[in-house]
């Protein structure tokens, strides 16, 4: 702000307003002097904004941005953007309206808009007075200079007329006085160009966490009704084969069950007559049938017996 030179860390106290009637007081800053010099400069941000005049693969025409060749001299090398996100820079002034040729990473549409980002250097007042009659008895008599709102706010309380425009009311999204949300292009980088970029400006893709059921089930979705049909047929038909297969399958283990019991069986009688065999030969023989019978050692019957003897 202007002011008489300060000596620096001397404290500073800002309010809204200081007259009596004011409901809603309030300190709105506080703070302390760093230093008092004129070559400080104050700047604000100043949005430019432009539209495609022509438009030839990434070389652009753009109109309604500047109002003379003067002013685009002043920007040459200034970095453009759209509402899309894709970068830019003025290059050359065309005719002598404020046209100019700009470059662009990548094609634009008739429906982009175009930003130009700058810096605009602001003079402030050097306006300062000296509040001295406030050792008064009286203080109420003294009022400060009103602020832009507190003028607008009184104006409002006299007309009762709105004084913002209609335009800057933010509609919902079902209104139908809002207009149509724009849809813009996604921005598509070349392979070419994405390989020589650095890793940190390298679009990042994420990577299939998805199982193979979760796949399998999602291309189930886009089936049409025929393909259904057909589905549901072989279903059953698998189904039905799988029956027939587990029948199968149970009637040859039944079978192997019995036809392992049946051989168990047949072994265990063929071995109680051949002990039945033994021991008639050699109640009957005596020491005589028992010689004979243990020199014939081909025989299928001496195992048994000589188990027996033992």
């Amino acid at each position: 702000f202007y002011a008489p030179i300060i000596p620096p860390n001397t404290g500073v106290v800002g309010y809204i307003s200081s007259s009596s009637d004011f409901t809603g007081f309030r300190v709105a800053a506080v703070g302390n002097i760093l230093s008092t010099n004129v070559s400080h400069k104050i700047v604000k941000k100043l949005k430019l904004c432009g539209e495609p005049m022509e438009i030839h693969k990434n070389t652009v025409f753009v109109k309604g941005m500047f109002n003379s060749n003067i002013e685009v001299a002043k920007f040459i090398g200034a970095k453009l953007q759209t509402v899309s996100g894709v970068r830019g820079s003025i290059k050359k002034a065309t005719g002598d309206k404020g046209n100019f040729r700009a470059t662009f990473e990548d094609r634009l549409v008739k429906s982009d808009v175009i930003f130009l980002k700058t810096w605009v250097p602001i003079k402030p007042l050097k306006f300062c007075y000296n509040v001295r009659n406030l050792l008064q008895t009286d203080k109420a008599q003294w009022n400060g200079m009103r602020t832009v709102g507190r003028i607008k706010f009184e104006a409002y309380t006299a007309t009762k007329s709105a004084v913002f425009k209609k335009d800057s009311v933010y509609n919902k999204a079902d209104d139908i006085k809002r207009n149509r949300l724009r849809k813009f292009n996604k921005l598509v980088v070349p392979k070419k160009l994405e390989n020589s970029l650095p890793f940190r400006l390298r679009p990042k893709y994420d990577r299939d966490v998805r199982s193979k059921k979760e796949k399998h089930l999602e291309s189930q979705k886009y089936v049409t009704k025929e393909e259904k049909v057909a589905q549901k047929l072989i279903s059953n038909i698998s189904l039905i084969a799988t029956n027939h297969n587990e029948r199968e399958t149970e009637a040859k283990r039944k079978k192997r069950k019995r036809k392992n019991a049946f051989k168990k069986e047949k072994v265990q009688r063929d071995r109680m007559r051949k002990r039945q065999k033994i021991q008639h030969h050699l109640q009957t023989g005596g020491e005589e049938g028992e010689s004979q019978f243990e020199a014939k050692r081909g025989n299928k019957f001496h195992k048994e017996w000589r188990l027996h003897k033992k």
